[in-house]
């Protein structure tokens, strides 16, 4: 048997009794009856041999001890009766009036959206051996009934009890669309905030028409949205829309080890104006038991040993009395995040060390049973967190899809200049703590080799070259919008935004399986992307998709790769677009490069031409380049001219008329740099200067007359 090398075995099947072996094992048959496609195996007998092979010493023991015949029959399949045989040991005898009472109990969850309930009844329904009769069938309205009854919005339900003749299909349907009004509308309505427990400030009662402390201007005033002054108010910290910066969730800090003066003595400003933000689940309690998401860490406390919580949200450092004594008293009294005041015996200096580093500071002494805690004095002295500073998008990462029947390439590293390899090991350094890359130990097929380039700012950056590997990958053929689709959408337009992605690329997860094929060498070894790369083909293309269903169904809002465009004929309708983009972006946890948006404004550059209120209009970068650009020596220098004139002709009337003359020049063998040329050459210069116009924008719905103007 002859079995071509082509595509991905799959791993040696051990069955895991504690989980649904019948299910893991349909998968891994459909992973293996892919590769028998691919090898191109289609005798049942060979095949029955390689599934052996690939399956293993577990699955071999199964196959011997359910004696399955070699052979079936004079036309049978001995493949398909060991899969089957296989298959039905694995699966175990199903109660199915059990089965059923499990399914009608189900119900959504506090933050399950409708789509990944339907899928968990979907997975749940298989058990029942409900009969499909009908076109719309019993499985089918059966998951339908299901849903409308578990659903937890008890709006929604009546929506779909409405309806007569519902099918699953529209159910989902209706059910995911109200669920999304539902979510985006409860954006304009005012959340109070959360009553937590280690808020130590007090406030005088309101009356009752009144609602609390406003999060987003800090005042009294009735509830909701629009009588809250700072709706439309830009904060001056963050430059984000419905709060001041008084009140800026950047600016706050979570308080947990608190300090109290009992005798009035004061605080200083940073503790006096101290708040609590909620972001209070990953906080610790200093009290003995068992802790939950802790980080310890062993350091050296003036000489001794000492095992402890890192706690970046505790504003002290707590050790217990037997790794040292209190030296003086203290009137100051520590709360822990719930508001239970913690046990304090003084406080102490003392000396703590982690390897080579070390630092002195005034910590809290705390009885023998509780729990030490290194506080954010100590971990910033000693930077024992370090926190990758680039985002992961909330997306299921993403694949590169290669073709297999593409062989793969590795090439070789390039050389660079001795005077780069320190910037090009610093930047590599940069890229793999924050989590954006990882070194490669093993052998890998696909190797391309690093190319650095220097951004504007003078920075380096690492660029892979891709092109071989370009080669092989099938493309998600995503559509990009073009400008001409986008600025038909911008009619009545009055004020617009940009939102930039920052290293946008590099904040969508990749998967697990084609992370091999980013593989690149330098001169400090392999290393492979753990994020979408840039340089590779299909990156574009998917980006544009994962942001696109990230801002679906908002209004005034187009998207080109990583620029975001936001507009509105009036300053409120736009701030409302703006503001529900923004928190649709936080949600998906998408960060955004704020020296680079453009917020508000009259006029923004986007895609190389300015948007306005009258229409777009050329950069006057490109109309600079062409007014400097020298006299052409070459038919190079003249097709390039041409070339940026073309770029701009949408703007330039009569272009045609205009480069006639260079046009038939660059055609002439040899090209003679002459009078004829330099006069050719000024004329054309000076026209399009002065011929240059703004475009309005289209308007399908106005009555207008609309001219079609062809330049050929």
């Amino acid at each position: 048997m002859a079995v071509a090398k082509a595509g991905r075995a799959p791993k040696e099947f051990v069955p895991d009794y504690g989980h649904n072996v019948a299910s893991e094992f349909e998968l891994w048959l459909e992973d293996a009856n892919d590769y028998m496609t691919i090898c191109k195996v289609t005798d049942p007998a060979e095949k029955r041999s390689l599934f052996l092979n690939l399956a293993g010493l577990s699955i071999r023991r199964v196959v011997k001890g359910l004696a399955i015949p070699d052979v079936v029959g004079e036309e049978g399949d001995p493949y398909k009766a060991m899969t089957d045989a296989v298959l039905a040991h694995f699966r175990p005898s199903v109660n199915t009036t059990s089965e059923r009472h499990k399914f009608r109990q189900l119900k959504q969850q506090g933050q399950e959206t409708v789509t990944a309930f339907v899928g968990r009844l979907r997975a749940k329904v298989e058990a029942c051996e409900f009969e499909s009769t009908r076109v719309d069938t019993i499985v089918n309205g059966q998951i339908r009934d299901q849903l409308i009854v578990g659903l937890r919005d008890n709006d929604i339900r009546r929506e779909l009890l409405k309806e007569s003749q519902l099918t699953l299909a529209q159910a989902v349907s209706k059910a995911v669309a109200c669920e999304s009004s539902i979510a985006d509308s409860s954006l304009y309505e005012e959340v109070p905030p959360p009553s937590l427990a280690n808020k130590v400030s007090q406030s005088n009662p309101l009356s009752k028409g009144n609602a609390g402390k406003c999060r987003y201007c800090g005042c009294h005033h009735t509830r909701g949205k629009q009588h809250c002054p700072a709706a439309e108010s830009q904060c001056s910290h963050c430059h984000k829309m419905g709060h001041f910066a008084a009140v800026c969730f950047r600016k706050t800090k979570m308080a947990v080890a608190r300090a109290v003066d009992q005798e009035g003595l004061g605080l200083e400003a940073d503790e006096q104006t101290n708040r609590v933000t909620e972001d209070y689940d990953t906080v610790y309690k200093t009290g003995s038991g068992q802790q939950s998401k802790h980080f310890t860490r062993t350091l050296t406390v003036n000489g001794k040993r000492c095992r402890g919580l890192l706690d970046t949200g505790a504003t002290r450092t707590l050790i217990t009395a037997d790794v040292v004594a209190a030296t003086r008293p203290s009137h100051t009294v520590l709360t822990a995040y719930d508001g239970t005041p913690v046990t304090t015996l003084g406080v102490a200096d003392v000396t703590i060390s982690s390897g080579n580093k070390s630092c002195t500071c005034t910590c809290f002494v705390v009885p023998t049973e509780q729990t030490v805690l290194f506080g954010q004095d100590v971990i910033i002295q000693l930077q024992l967190l370090s926190v990758a500073d680039v985002n992961v998008v909330k997306v299921r990462p993403v694949d590169i899809t290669v073709d297999p029947k593409a062989t793969p390439v590795a090439l070789p590293p390039r050389r660079h200049a001795f005077s780069l390899r320190e910037a090009i090991e610093a930047e590599i350094k940069r890229l793999e703590e924050r989590g954006v890359i990882e070194s490669v130990q093993e052998a890998t097929p696909w190797v391309s080799p690093l190319v650095p380039t220097r951004k504007a700012n003078g920075t380096l950056r690492l660029c892979v070259d891709y092109r071989r590997l370009n080669k092989a990958i099938i493309r998600e053929r995503h559509m990009l919008p073009t400008l001409e689709e986008i600025t038909a959408k911008l009619e009545g337009a009055k004020v617009f935004s940009v939102l930039d992605a920052e290293s946008g690329f590099h904040q969508i997860p990749l998967a697990l399986d084609s992370r091999p094929y980013t593989t690149f060498a330098s001169h400090c070894g392999l290393y492979r992307f753990k994020r979408l790369p840039f340089g590779i083909s299909s990156a574009p293309e998917t980006f544009q998709r994962v942001v696109s269903d990230i801002l679906h169904g908002t209004e005034g809002v187009m998207v080109y790769i990583d620029d975001i465009l936001v507009f509105g004929t009036s300053q409120e309708e736009h701030d409302r677009r703006l503001e529900l983009v923004l928190r649709r972006l936080s949600n998906a946890n998408l960060r955004l490069n704020w020296e680079k948006c453009q917020l508000r404004q009259t006029q923004v550059k986007y895609l190389g031409h300015w948007l306005t209120g009258q229409g777009i209009g050329p950069d006057a970068d490109k109309l600079r380049a062409i007014q400097d650009m020298p006299y052409p020596t070459s038919v190079t220098d003249l097709r390039r001219f041409l070339g940026l004139a073309t770029y701009l002709g949408k703007f330039i009337p009569r272009l045609s008329q205009i480069t006639d003359c260079l046009r038939r020049i660059a055609k002439q063998e040899p090209f003679v740099a002459n009078a004829e040329l330099k006069n050719a050459y000024d004329t054309a210069k000076r026209s399009i200067a002065t011929a240059l116009q703004k475009l309005a924008y289209f308007r399908p719905s106005s009555l207008v007359p609309t001219a079609i103007s062809s330049d050929a």
